[in-house]
């Protein structure tokens, strides 16, 4: 009875009851964080985290190796839009409207190491241009609610910084994710779901398009989402010549797909989850998910963004 529950896609509405029991339980720990840390909680529906709206299309940045195609007019685009940049995109020179962070599990051994790679990467994130730009932050709750494990900003930041909760939906195949996203997209148009708590399928990309919605943006246009094998941005080689120390907190990965591909710990891979979503904002006339980094392995599963002409010419690396 219980996997069937996870597959029908007639069961909707019970999958939904069973996902709200869990964000509403989310919500809780999270509104005790928000608490004890002094982090404002998000209201996913209205808190102002991509800063005053230019206009009704978002674009969320990834760390994927197309990054290096785009060319500064590309980003000249952007600039007059609002963005969002994924964990460590602070490594990229274009500053964003808003950074989002996860936060990990770090086991009692690690605590000593991990407290030292979080110092580096604070180093490397509280540089001229973004304090100057003063982005909005947002963090995912951490594990056990342990305010060490949140990615550390400067004090001067952290009142424009908000913290939110997350719940995966519950189904585990395609017919009833499709069905899932239907009636999510009707909870978020009618603006009940909780507010602190963001839909999920174990990443930020999802987090950030629910979340996108949520605030009334149209035009979601997800660059840097490669979903490959291929190296992070930070390690071409214009990048590891000017700022080593970046390939040195994260170097090369092994060679295999990126984690988010695995159906592990979500409903299904995100191949497949994003094409679905996107599917279900059309049908909802939610707006529209597309994809600006032609050499994505979502080409041809999302619709292309349409770069206006004078940002659309040969790609360079930066």
């Amino acid at each position: 009875m219980a996997w069937g529950l996870l597959r029908a896609g007639w069961l909707s509405s019970i999958r939904y009851l069973l996902w709200s029991s869990d964000a509403r339980q989310d919500a809780r720990a999270s509104e005790q964080f928000s608490s004890a840390s002094g982090i404002s909680l998000l209201d996913m529906y209205n808190t102002p985290i991509f800063g005053r709206r230019k206009t009704r299309t978002l674009f969320i940045l990834g760390s994927g190796s197309s990054i290096n195609e785009m060319t500064p007019p590309q980003f000249d685009h952007i600039q007059r839009h609002q963005s969002v940049g994924i964990n460590f995109w602070f490594f990229h020179d274009f500053i964003p409207d808003a950074f989002s962070f996860d936060s990990g599990k770090v086991d009692k051994h690690s605590l000593d190491s991990g407290a030292n790679f979080q110092h580096q990467l604070a180093d490397a994130f509280h540089k001229p241009d973004i304090l100057t730009g003063k982005p909005r932050i947002l963090f995912l709750r951490p594990h056990a609610n342990k305010e060490e494990f949140l990615f550390p900003v400067a004090p001067e930041l952290r009142h424009r910084a908000w913290v939110s909760g997350r719940a995966n939906l519950v189904s585990h195949t395609i017919p009833s994710v499709q069905s899932d996203l239907r009636l999510l997209m009707k909870k978020i148009q009618n603006q009940s779901t909780p507010k602190a708590v963001l839909p999920d399928n174990g990443s930020s990309v999802v987090r950030l398009v629910l979340l996108a919605l949520a605030q009334g943006y149209e035009n979601i246009i997800l660059c840097g989402i490669d979903l490959d094998s291929r190296p992070h941005f930070w390690l071409a080689d214009s990048y590891v010549t000017r700022f080593p120390q970046y390939a040195k907190l994260f170097p090369a990965p092994d060679g295999r797909p990126h984690g988010t591909t695995e159906s592990t710990g979500r409903s299904i891979g995100n191949l497949d989850f994003l094409p679905l979503l996107a599917r279900a904002m059309r049908e909802a006339g939610a707006g529209q998910l597309l994809l600006g980094s032609p050499s994505s392995q979502l080409n041809g599963s999302l619709r292309p963004y349409a770069w206006p002409e004078f940002a659309s010419g040969d790609l360079d690396h930066q």
